[in-house]
C-alpha cells in the first residue's frame, strides 16, 4: 500500500529583489521522466506508417534513377527524331525554292517570249510552226519527185548527145558539180535519170526563184539590192553578232510583209500575179526545152503536161519562199549538188544504200533555220529537214582542185541564211 503524504502549505512570499535559483540537475531529471509518463492527447492524428528500412529505401532510389534515365534516353530520341525532321523539312524547303526560282524563270521566259509574239502580231508577221514549214516543204520534195520519175522514168524516146546539155539551165548545174557527173552513163540510165532530173529541178528553183524574190513583184530586184547592201555580219563570219542578226532577220520579215500588204491593199495585185505567170512560164519553157528531150514521154500532150506540173511546183516554190522571208528568222538551204555522205545531214533516197563518205548527188536539199518566228533564239541553229542524197558515178574533174565539190555562190544570202 502507498500512504500519500500531504505536505503542509506555506505562505512565504518571495521577495521581488530575492534572484531565482537555477533548477538542479536532478529537477530536469524529473521534469523529463515525468513528461515521458505523459500519454499523448487524442487529439493529435496518428500515423501508423511504418518506417521505410534502409533496403526499402535504396529500392526506391533505383527506380527513381532508372526512371530519370528512361525519360532521358526517350527525350534524346525525340529530339534527335524532330533534327531529322527539321533537316528534312529544310531539304524539302530548299528544293521548293530552287522550284519557284526555275517557275519564276520560265514564267518570266513566257512572259517575253508573249510579248515578242503579241509585238510580231502587232507588226503584222507572218508566223508558222517548224512542223508547217517541214510539211509544206516535204510536199514540194514529193511533187518535184513524182514530175521526175513520172516523165523522166524509163528509156527516152530521143538518144541524149552531149550537145544536148549546152543550154543555160544545164550549165548552171553541171558548173556547180564541176563537171564531174557522168552525165552519159547517168542520163541514159533509166535509175538515175529521175535523180538528176531532181537535182536540175531544185537548181532551177534555188537560183531562179529563192535568189530572185519574185514573190516581190516589179520591186524584187529592189529588195534583193538593198538586202544585200545592209546584211550584217552572217553566222559563219568570225565577227558574227547574234543580236545584229536577230534585228536584221526582224527587218527582212517586216519589210517583207509591208511588200505584201502594201501589194493587196493598193490593187496591184492582179497586175503582179500576171507578172509572175509571165515569169514562171519563161522558166517552165526553158526547163523543157532543156530537159524535155531526156523524157521517156515526148508527145506533145505530154509535152505540155510536162510544162503545167513544172510552172504549177515554181508557183508552190514562190509561195514557200514569201512566207520564209516573212517569218523572223533566217532559214538556210543545205543544197551541197556533189557531196560525201554524212548521216547526220543527209538521208539516202529510199531503196538505196551507200557507204559512209560515198560521193552523193544531192536531189533534194536540207533545210535548217536559226532563230524563232517570235523573233529570239538566234545563238544556234537547228536542222529541219535532212537532204536527200543518191549515189552517183563521177569522172575526174575538169577544173581545178581549188574549184572542185565548191559550194554555190550566196547572191541572195540576207534573205535565207547562211552556210552551216
Amino acid at each position: 500500500m502507498t500512504m500519500e503524504i500531504e505536505k503542509p502549505e506555506t505562505n512565504v512570499q518571495e521577495s521581488p529583489a530575492s534572484p531565482s535559483l537555477p533548477p538542479r540537475e536532478s529537477d530536469k531529471t524529473d521534469e523529463t521522466t515525468v513528461a515521458s509518463r505523459i500519454p499523448v492527447s487524442s487529439a493529435q492524428p496518428s500515423d501508423d506508417t511504418p518506417t521505410p528500412t534502409p533496403e526499402i529505401r535504396d529500392s526506391g532510389v533505383k527506380d527513381e534513377t532508372n526512371i530519370t534515365k528512361q525519360q532521358l534516353e526517350d527525350e534524346v530520341a525525340k529530339i534527335k527524331r524532330l533534327e531529322v525532321d527539321l533537316r528534312n523539312r529544310g531539304a524539302e524547303l530548299h528544293q521548293k525554292e530552287k522550284e519557284l526560282l526555275d517557275v519564276r524563270r520560265r514564267w518570266k521566259q513566257a512572259a517575253k517570249e508573249l510579248d515578242k509574239t503579241k509585238s510580231s502580231q502587232q507588226r503584222g508577221l507572218h508566223q508558222k510552226t517548224d512542223t508547217e514549214v517541214k510539211d509544206e516543204v516535204t510536199q514540194l520534195r514529193w511533187n518535184i519527185r513524182n514530175l521526175a520519175f513520172g516523165y523522166f522514168g524509163g528509156e527516152p524516146k530521143i538518144i541524149v548527145m552531149p550537145d544536148d546539155l549546152t543550154t543555160e539551165i544545164w550549165e548552171s548545174l553541171l558548173s556547180y558539180l564541176d563537171n564531174r557527173l557522168d552525165v552519159d552513163f547517168c542520163l541514159r540510165s533509166g535509175t538515175t535519170r529521175p535523180f538528176v532530173i531532181q537535182s536540175l529541178i531544185w537548181d532551177v528553183i534555188y537560183t531562179q526563184i529563192f535568189q530572185e524574190a519574185l514573190w516581190a513583184g516589179l520591186v524584187s530586184y529592189d529588195f534583193v539590192r538593198l538586202i544585200s547592201r545592209i546584211v550584217p555580219a552572217k553566222p559563219q563570219d568570225d565577227s558574227f553578232n547574234a543580236e545584229a542578226w536577230r534585228k536584221f532577220c526582224l527587218w527582212k520579215a517586216e519589210t517583207a510583209s509591208m511588200i505584201v500588204n502594201s501589194s493587196e491593199a493598193t490593187g496591184k495585185s492582179e497586175s503582179d500575179r500576171r507578172h509572175l505567170d509571165n515569169q514562171l512560164a519563161k522558166i517552165s519553157e526553158d526547163f523543157v526545152k532543156s530537159a524535155g528531150i531526156f523524157s521517156s514521154k515526148d508527145r506533145p500532150q505530154e509535152q505540155d503536161a510536162l510544162r503545167r506540173e513544172m510552172h504549177n511546183i515554181l508557183k508552190d516554190a514562190v509561195k514557200l519562199d514569201e512566207s520564209m522571208n516573212r517569218q523572223a528568222l533566217s532559214f538556210h538551204w543545205q543544197f551541197p549538188r556533189l557531196a560525201s555522205f554524212n548521216g547526220e545531214k543527209m538521208r539516202l533516197a529510199e531503196g538505196v544504200t551507200v557507204q559512209e563518205n560515198s560521193l552523193c548527188l544531192t536531189d533534194a536539199p536540207g533545210l535548217g533555220k536559226r532563230g524563232k518566228s517570235s523573233g529570239d533564239g538566234f545563238e544556234s541553229t537547228e536542222l529541219l529537214l535532212r537532204g536527200e542524197v543518191f549515189p552517183i558515178a563521177t569522172i575526174e574533174p575538169k577544173m581545178p582542185a581549188s574549184r572542185q565539190n565548191s559550194e554555190r555562190g550566196w547572191t541572195y544570202l540576207s534573205v535565207h541564211g547562211w552556210l552551216l
